[in-house]
């Protein structure tokens, strides 16, 4: 009994060595010629805007809601809960954590004025206010210094905590590459002639921040196209550039 036993698991074990073989010897084939399918097709370059998500970023203790973290993006809403220089994080993962802590408990007109995140960085704890809807996006500064089209100076650690009523599509104040016609125009030219005593460099290159929104993992966030670039080739044409620009740009 033991030797026909044995003989059985040995007889198992060559079929499964011998399946692997066969299907390894089948498949490789096969992906062989979809990989020459796809090269013919020009699957894989970048035709149109296809935007790739990066590893999910998610809350803490909830896998399944992502803070949808986009660089060089600053998304616009229809309400701001918290100022950024007096609301400050250590990094962008805390902004998304405050963002959901607001959306949890803010939502509802019973919590105005209780206490829902104790950042990091602050002496004490931050409040709901009266509205009747909670944070979805959030907009971090992850630089030393970063620009914006207004009167303020704005610095690392800024936490905006804003509620978009497209969350999925989100408008974009400054986002990507600034266009090369608006680099190269004068101040004045600028959506918004930033003083020099508030932002005393040239224009930088890219939007400075970093912002993201609130939404389960695997959703698919299309920003909407940057106003500021809007307003200024609208005002200050011809802008080939934007013309061409493939939007939204690569993560």
């Amino acid at each position: 009994m033991r030797l026909l036993a044995s003989l059985l698991v040995a007889a198992g074990l060559a079929l499964a060595l011998l399946s692997a073989v066969m299907t390894r010897s089948i498949s490789q084939p096969a992906v062989d010629v979809a990989r020459q399918v796809e090269a013919k097709a020009g699957v894989g370059r970048q035709v149109e805007a296809a935007p790739r998500e990066p590893p999910p970023v998610t809350l803490r203790g909830n896998s399944s809601v992502g803070c949808h973290p986009w660089p060089h993006m600053g998304y616009s809403a229809e309400y701001s809960f918290t100022w950024g220089s007096s609301f400050r994080v250590r990094d962008e993962q805390e902004c998304c954590e405050a963002c959901a802590a607001h959306n949890l408990l803010c939502s509802d007109t019973a919590n105005a004025h209780k206490p829902f995140f104790h950042a990091s960085m602050q002496k004490g704890p931050a409040t709901c206010g009266k509205e009747a809807v909670g944070c979805n996006v959030w907009t971090f500064c992850p630089l030393d210094r970063c620009f914006a089209f207004d009167v303020h100076n704005h610095s690392k650690f800024e936490c905006w905590l804003k509620h978009s009523k497209t969350p999925m599509t989100p408008a974009v104040g400054s986002g990507g590459f600034f266009p090369p016609e608006m680099l190269v125009g004068p101040r004045k030219h600028w959506p918004w002639s930033v003083a020099l005593t508030v932002w005393p460099w040239p224009l930088p290159e890219q939007a400075s921040w970093t912002s993201g929104v609130l939404a389960p993992v695997g959703s698919r966030i299309l920003p909407q196209r940057p106003n500021m670039n809007k307003i200024y080739c609208d005002r200050h044409p011809p802008c080939p550039s934007q013309e061409a620009l493939v939007w939204p740009p690569l993560r």
